[in-house]
């Protein structure tokens, strides 16, 4: 009914551009990539139960990947959703900080109080107001332990996105895509080529300069094809997708110590590829999944932590089996706590604090 009403009122190539929009603004197969990527971070994290149960933790590092899947898709999404619109680099900009700011600095805080009341619970962070500052701005910095970590260590991954959205809501003073992407391109390329012949002279310019920053700008040109109706023919999309998530998996046994950005990058550019040429996968559960893959990346640590103390409370780790069948429980709850999350906060969060700024 909202359809033909549109078609009645409204001039027809109008009509066509909105029901165009409406029709591709969900791609399935992004939303179940982003499902996958965030399940391999989790797996990483279930390494106390997985490596009890006699895995090595080598076997593991494989799922740092999901990281680098995320940043392919963010430089994919970012170009798509924002092709042929009108957006101003502030209105864009904004509505980045709306999406990923809420949930973030909820946790962050939550890690703070944490840090105050009970420190013993947590490793490397401590109550530093200083930190908290530069966390809340993610802003790079190093830890007591000698790692680039946020309160929330998660979000060292979120200060590369944001600076990602800072460089692209510059380039959104040019109003072609292509141009938008190739301005993108050749600062992030200037960025890692600085950081590779120039002693960087802090924490925040050693980070920002790494050539896992390329992964955005290979997300992005995939996203320039894609717009441009640029696809792979069935068989070349298989094997991108097979050949992807193998070189994504086994890339750590066989090119261990290698650089990320080129073999996480490259490998993830063949999967988001072959995903994208594919027929869309429609499973209810891997796309609310996907919806809530924010959810699940920031939260899992929390989930995982007391699954942990409830396994070991019912005496479920006397064994492999029952080591195994507490990572399992782990997981599934992670991803239950995370679909809660994300329909009961980040949703109406963010649709609420949208309302208040349009006002």
């Amino acid at each position: 009914m909202k359809y033909i009403f549109i078609t009645r009122f409204y001039d027809g190539a109008v009509c066509a551009k909105v029901l165009h929009r409406i029709a591709r603004s969900m791609i399935y197969n992004v939303q179940t990539l982003r499902a996958l990527a965030a399940s391999l971070v989790v797996l990483t994290h279930l390494d106390a139960m997985l490596i009890a149960s006699g895995i090595g933790r080598e076997h593991l590092a494989f799922g740092t990947s999901g990281v680098d899947l995320f940043f392919v898709i963010s430089g994919f999404v970012i170009v798509y959703a924002t092709d042929g619109r009108a957006l101003s680099p502030l209105r864009f900009f904004r509505d980045r900080l709306l999406r990923i700011v809420p949930l973030y600095w909820t946790l962050t805080l939550a890690v703070f109080v944490i840090a105050l009341v009970a420190p013993d619970l947590l490793k490397s962070t401590t109550a530093s107001l200083f930190d908290l500052f530069r966390s809340l701005l993610f802003v790079p910095y190093v830890k007591e332990s000698g790692e680039i970590q946020p309160v929330l260590f998660l979000g060292w991954t979120l200060n590369y996105e944001m600076f990602f959205y800072a460089i692209f809501s510059a380039a959104m003073i040019l109003k072609n895509s292509i141009y938008r992407v190739t301005l993108l391109t050749s600062v992030i390329a200037v960025l890692i080529i600085a950081g590779v012949f120039v002693a960087p002279l802090s924490t925040v310019s050693f980070f920002l300069t790494r050539p896992i920053m390329i992964e955005f700008v290979i997300g992005a040109w995939i996203g320039i094809a894609y717009v441009k109706g640029r696809r792979l023919s069935t068989p070349l999309a298989i094997a991108c997708l097979l050949g992807g998530f193998s070189v994504l998996i086994g890339r750590f046994w066989l090119w261990p110590g290698g650089e990320r950005a080129w073999w996480g990058g490259l490998s993830a550019m063949a999967i988001l590829s072959g995903a994208l040429s594919l027929p869309q996968y429609r499973g209810k559960m891997l796309q609310l999944l996907g919806g809530a893959s924010y959810s699940l990346y920031l939260l899992h640590p929390f989930v995982i932590i007391a699954a942990t103390k409830i396994c070991i409370k019912l005496g479920l780790f006397d064994n492999t089996l029952s080591l195994i069948a507490s990572a399992v429980f782990a997981f599934v709850s992670a991803c239950a706590a995370s679909i809660l999350s994300f329909m009961y906060f980040e949703k109406p969060v963010t649709l609420y604090i949208k309302k208040v700024a349009r006002h």
